[in-house]
């Protein structure tokens, strides 16, 4: 907006601008229409473009949205290179007192806590210490949505009518025991933190009873309809696991579990390693299978 137009940085623009804020980038008209076109354009080409399914209309180069635009806009590639690189930094200068090229540096640096997190020597993987359990992408309660993703898959193998019995969901830390039902159960942490657990079979525990951490709660449902009790969807037995803060959703973006820093700043069930990752003593890992090693000590 600020390089076709200097709304960003003029607050006195003219209603003419803030009609047209990208100017000739794109073809609607009106702020919130141009606002929501260049968003839906940004993210079909930065984040659909390597999926086979969804393929983003133009590639990516490097990581300069503005040259994405013109390519979109229909300016030769050429051009649009040289517009962007030169236009895209100054504008970034002008605005946050820095280079692209500082911020990105600056980027690559491994996230820290988030000071709204729980305590770093809270909260284990929901499964046996030692256990080796496949994490997929963070995503939120229902699974649709971006925002809060605060949830996570876990299982160990095996489709609908195989033996779970041995494979145990554990509690991720001590707290007071909730029976939601018979395939959803939730425990209460200390300083208002939670954590549930669904798509269980065989809860052991009635409401109101302590648990330690790595108490063995239940198994991961081996039957849709039971793994379903309480709606949604899945696709096997698997444990989906949520954080809650004061009886809310919490995103997992900055919450270390197990001893590693989450990274979660994509979509649901996104599994690009630059957008969902752990992070622990300087080396990123991505979706995968992780060793329950407990947590660090304080």
């Amino acid at each position: 907006m600020e390089l076709q137009t200097g709304v960003v940085g003029n607050q006195d623009a003219s209603p003419a601008r803030l009609d047209r804020p990208f100017g000739a980038l794109v073809a609607t008209t009106g702020f919130g229409p141009q606002l929501r076109e260049v968003a839906e354009s940004l993210r079909d080409a930065m984040y659909d473009a390597n999926d086979t399914s969804t393929k983003g209309p133009v590639a990516l180069s490097g990581d300069n949205p503005l040259r994405t635009l013109y390519a979109l806009s229909g300016m030769d590639d050429t051009r649009a290179a040289a517009l962007a690189d030169a236009g895209f930094n100054d504008v970034y200068r002008r605005l946050f007192g820095s280079t692209r090229q500082v911020a990105l540096r600056s980027r690559t640096a491994l996230p820290q806590p988030r000071a709204d997190a729980p305590p770093t020597n809270l909260l284990q993987f929901p499964y046996p210490l030692n256990a080796r359990w496949h994490v997929g992408g963070a995503h939120t309660h229902s699974g649709s949505g971006r925002f809060p993703m605060s949830s996570l898959d876990m299982s160990v193998g095996g489709g609908w009518g195989s033996n779970q019995n041995n494979n145990w969901v554990t509690s991720s830390a001590a707290g007071r025991f909730k029976r939601h039902s018979s395939c959803m159960a939730e425990v209460v942490h200390e300083g208002g933190w939670s954590t549930t657990y669904y798509h269980l079979m065989n809860i052991r525990q009635a409401t109101g009873a302590t648990v330690a951490a790595n108490d063995p709660i239940a198994n991961p449902a081996n039957t849709r309809g039971q793994a379903l009790c309480d709606g949604g969807s899945s696709t096997g037995p698997h444990e989906h696991w949520s954080l809650k803060s004061n009886g809310s959703q919490h995103h997992l973006n900055g919450v270390t579990l197990s001893s590693y820093l989450i990274t979660a700043t994509g979509f649901s069930y996104d599994t690009n390693c630059q957008r969902f990752n752990l992070s622990r003593k300087g080396q990123r890992y991505c979706a995968g299978f992780y060793t329950n090693i407990g947590v660090d000590a304080p």
